[in-house]
């Protein structure tokens, strides 16, 4: 009912790939529309694509979190962003499950990411990071701000910038 199976097999559900077989927490880095990830330009500086994003989350988090991509249910991850997906580290879940349903009945789940209306769902301390300056995170309908006050901003103007602000 909640698809968070996807074969009989124990390795195909939800739990077998959180099951790292370390104390870490898991990090759900959440995507959007692949076509968006290719072009979306955070600064004048121009495009910023999702590899180059996934390398400055993997040195600021992974020693800390077990690391994961959740794609927009829309484009689901071809051979070739699975392909840039595992060059970086991170395992790829299937954009069909809904990541809500992930960040409500599994322990230890945090979220970063592509703003959006996932970040509505998370609970107090449970966003980790924006793509983005503060004001792309504040400008989603529905988000309480103060659920992320330690929340980190991860965005590109001259040089990589990395803080709260």
């Amino acid at each position: 009912m909640l698809k968070l199976r996807w074969g009989e097999a124990e390795s195909e559900s939800v739990a077998a790939q959180f099951d790292k077989g370390n104390d870490k927490k898991t990090l759900l880095v959440l995507g959007t529309r692949t076509e968006l990830e290719q072009t979306t330009t955070m600064s004048s500086a121009g495009a910023i694509l999702i590899p180059d994003l996934l390398n400055q989350v993997k040195t600021r988090y992974e020693e800390d979190y077990n690391l994961f991509y959740k794609g927009h249910p829309g484009t689901p991850t071809d051979g070739t962003k699975l392909a840039s997906l595992s060059a970086v580290g991170f395992t790829d879940l299937l954009t069909t499950i809904p990541a809500e349903t992930m960040m409500s009945f599994y322990d230890n789940v945090y979220v970063g990411g592509y703003p959006g209306s996932t970040f509505v769902s998370a609970t107090t301390g449970q966003t980790v990071f924006s793509f983005g300056p503060k004001s792309v995170l504040e400008a989603v309908a529905g988000i309480e701000m103060e659920n992320f006050a330690e929340t980190e901003y991860i965005y590109y103007t001259d040089s990589w910038h990395i803080g709260t602000e």
